[in-house]
């Protein structure tokens, strides 16, 4: 006979007795353990950074103190110091101010060297005035033509449009020119105003 291909399987079965809340805890660490470990090093570090920060705010005060100490002490001579700054400015400014009102408007020799340099062919300088606000220059244009009648007329322009002269002048003009029919020539009188004194 086949066996039976039907198997019986005996199942083992015993009542569980056991309440679990009451049985003790058998971990390696204990749940309690952890945790109150956790707490004690959030309370070491944030102890930590607090005494960082105070050792720090000590370090920034004690600095401060040191530096406050030092302002005071230097405190009398910046005063002395500021003081005698403000006598040399007072005094320097008094100086320039002299200075300004002694020395030349401008250097003769430099302005007869420009005239002499920018003087067309044919204009000849009778005279050149200089008095206290400006300079005055005499002179004639050769040639009694009307072509040459403009040229005293483009002389001053030029003389106006020179940089050394616009610096220093408040104006260039022809103040007059008159026609000489004796000796067949034009006179003319050029002035240069200087700008006034700051």
């Amino acid at each position: 006979m086949k066996p039976s291909k039907q198997t019986t399987v005996s199942t083992l079965w015993h009542p569980n007795f056991r309440i679990v809340r009451d049985l003790p805890d058998t971990k390696v660490i204990r749940t309690s353990f952890a945790i109150n470990a956790a707490a004690v090093a959030v309370v070491v570090i944030l102890a930590g950074v607090l005494y960082q920060r105070e050792t720090a705010t000590a370090a920034i005060q004690a600095q401060v103190m040191e530096w406050t100490t030092t302002i005071e002490s230097n405190t009398p001579r910046y005063q002395k110091a500021l003081q005698l700054q403000k006598e040399f400015a007072t005094i320097e400014k008094k100086v320039r101010e002299i200075e300004a009102f002694v020395s030349p408007r401008f250097v003769s020799s430099d302005f007869l060297k420009i005239i002499s340099e920018t003087l067309p062919k044919l204009i000849a300088l009778d005279s050149i005035e200089m008095y206290g606000t400006g300079v005055r220059l005499r002179g004639m244009v050769v040639g009694a033509s009307e072509q040459s009648a403009p040229l005293a007329k483009e002389y001053a322009a030029k003389l106006a449009a020179l940089p050394a002269f616009a610096e220093q002048m408040e104006s260039v003009r022809l103040n007059s020119q008159s026609r000489d029919q004796i000796g067949n020539r034009f006179q003319f009188e050029i002035e240069l105003k200087l700008k006034p004194r700051k």
